[in-house]
């Protein structure tokens, strides 16, 4: 873990740290755990925390980016609750990381542009919450299927 006088230079986290959160440390240690090892991997893979709604996921996710945010160079909270909010929030990004194309009218080019900058740079998390129905089907009237596969 980072030492405290380091700072993220980007943290999007909606949401403060809940002083109340108890236990999951089992959890914690063993997200962390995975993330760090996905770290060294060139490719690395998403890590999901997934349960019935209530049952916390959430504030677990709070809870690592507060815990952990040391270890980041950036945090990015992405809303996954509808497409809208998703391309909304990946716009933000764009924005957050200063890329010239953040202005860009079509947002599939913004899109492709964070998810390019996500893979040529190290050290950040991005957290999708409420990622639970994020591909459509093929022909959905949604309109926005193609932007986030």
């Amino acid at each position: 873990m980072g030492t405290e006088t380091e700072q993220v230079s980007i943290w999007s986290v909606p949401f403060q740290k809940n002083p109340y959160f108890t236990g999951r440390e089992d959890d914690l240690v063993r997200l962390h755990t995975a993330l760090l090892k996905e770290k060294n991997v060139a490719l690395t893979q998403p890590q999901v925390i997934s349960g019935l709604g209530g049952v916390g996921k959430t504030q677990l996710a709070i809870e690592y980016a507060y815990r952990f945010r040391n270890d980041y160079q950036s945090v990015f909270w992405v809303r996954a609750d509808t497409t809208e909010l998703l391309v909304a929030d990946i716009t933000e990004i764009a924005s957050s990381v200063n890329l010239s194309i953040k202005e860009e009218k079509d947002q599939k080019l913004i899109v492709g542009a964070v998810k390019s900058w996500l893979q040529t740079h190290a050290n950040w998390l991005l957290i999708l919450d409420n990622a639970d129905n994020l591909v459509q089907p093929r022909g959905s009237n949604a309109g926005g299927e193609d932007m986030i596969e």
